[in-house]
């Protein structure tokens, strides 16, 4: 589970925006749902919101945002 204060973080760092530049990072993981197709945006939201689990989304969202620190990329 992302918590509040983690999800104003990565919110803080990645911007309005944030599910448009996770879903490409998905994508290059190929991360899939169990229907074998990418993750949509609302699913991403979902996640983050907590209002589903998923911990390999998860960890990838946690993942991307420490690249982002480490790198400085937006």
């Amino acid at each position: 589970m992302i918590f509040p204060n983690e999800k104003e973080k990565i919110i803080e760092v990645l911007g309005k925006q944030w599910s448009r530049k996770i879903l490409p990072y998905l994508k290059s993981k190929k991360v899939k749902n169990a229907k074998g197709q990418f993750y949509s945006s609302k699913s991403i939201e979902n996640i983050m919101n907590a209002k589903a689990d998923n911990y390999d989304v998860e960890k990838n969202i946690i993942e991307f945002y420490i690249n982002v620190l480490d790198l400085n990329l937006i």
